[in-house]
This record gives C-alpha cells, structure tokens and sequence, in this order.
C-alpha cells in the first residue's frame, strides 16, 4: 500500500461550509494499492493523539519542477496519474483549476487556464491567477509542494483556542497501524486566516 504524500494547510476557506476555524488536508499514496489514510491528530507535542478524519479519494498532488517568480508559467510533476486540463473562462470563475504552491508551509492560492501535458505527469501551468482568496504573490522555488484544490481537499474544523499551537498530524495508510506510520507526521503550526 505504501505511506502517504501528505499536506496540512493553513489557507482561507474554499467552501461556505468550511467557514470556521481549521485547516485543509491533502493525501495521496505512490501505489496503486494504496487505499486512502487515517488522519491522527496531537495538540500536546505527541503525548496522545486523536482519530480525527479519514481520506479516500487521493489529491493530485506533486512539486514544482522550476522556479516559479514573475513568470506564467507554473511547470510542476505530479506523483499520481491524475491529468490537469485547461479550463474556461466560466470555469475559472466557478474556482475550476484552482491550486495552492506551498513554500515552507505558506501558501500561495493560484489558478491556470491552460494545461499542457510536457512529458510523464509532467505539466506546464500557464495563463496564470495569482495572490487569490487573499495570499499573497511570492516567488516559489523548485521542489515546492503543490495540490490542486478540488473536492478531494479536505477541511478539518479546529477549535480556535487552538491558534498558534503546533499540531502533530499523523497520516496512516489504511489498513496498517499508527504506529508503524512514524515518518508520516507532519507539525504544522495553526494559523487560522482571518
């Protein structure tokens, strides 16, 4: 089954439902056995943690295979066989091809219009959106994560006492045992948006 590719983000709400204190989760798996994680959660630096969701459907997910500033161009390399299209105008306007490039934890929300397909999961993102849903535009540097930012993105309510704590969340490959998943943690400080 193999371990999760995993992101925790602290980004502004995608959806009027998710319009509370939390954060977006993101998993995908590098086999094809892989059948979705459990999601475990430490607010007390590993102490004790909590079952507190579980991800099936996979997000396209993958890095940055150039540097990304003031150029169009948003070249990256996916880790699952999803496919990145182009989309419309109206498409756009809906959040269609809607994606987050994150560096060092901090994410910047873009959209692409065109999709072009360069090579084995490897794409060129261009006629590009950038600083949406309040970020801000910076510039992004090879190997920085990526996800499109679509129904398989999920949203984990947080209490907002939480606020400025690190979490610890562990992302265990269903079917095996929280304990054997000791390199899927990821600490992420939360910092609910505003």
């Amino acid at each position: 089954r193999g371990p999760p590719i995993r992101l925790a983000m602290n980004i502004t709400s995608l959806r009027s439902s998710d319009n509370v204190p939390g954060m977006y989760l993101a998993a995908c798996g590098l086999l094809a056995g892989w059948s979705g994680c459990d999601v475990y959660l430490s607010t007390d630096g590993g102490t004790t943690e909590t079952k507190v969701a579980t991800i099936i459907d996979p997000a396209t997910m993958g890095w940055l295979t150039a540097d990304l500033d003031s150029s169009d161009v948003l070249s990256v390399q996916l880790y699952n066989d999803d496919e990145l299209d182009d989309a419309t105008d109206d498409q756009l306007a809906v959040n269609i091809n809607q994606c987050a490039v994150l560096s060092a934890n901090v994410a910047e929300i873009l959209k692409f219009k065109d999709a072009t397909d360069t090579g084995t999961k490897t794409y060129d993102l261009e006629t590009l959106t950038r600083g949406e849903l309040g970020t801000t535009e910076v510039n992004h540097s090879i190997d920085d994560d990526f996800v499109l930012l679509d129904g398989s993105v999920l949203f984990l309510p947080l209490d907002v006492s939480l606020s400025g704590k690190d979490l610890i969340f562990r992302f265990a490959t269903r079917g095996t045992t929280p304990a054997n998943n000791e390199d899927t943690k990821k600490t992420v400080t939360f910092d609910p948006p505003t």
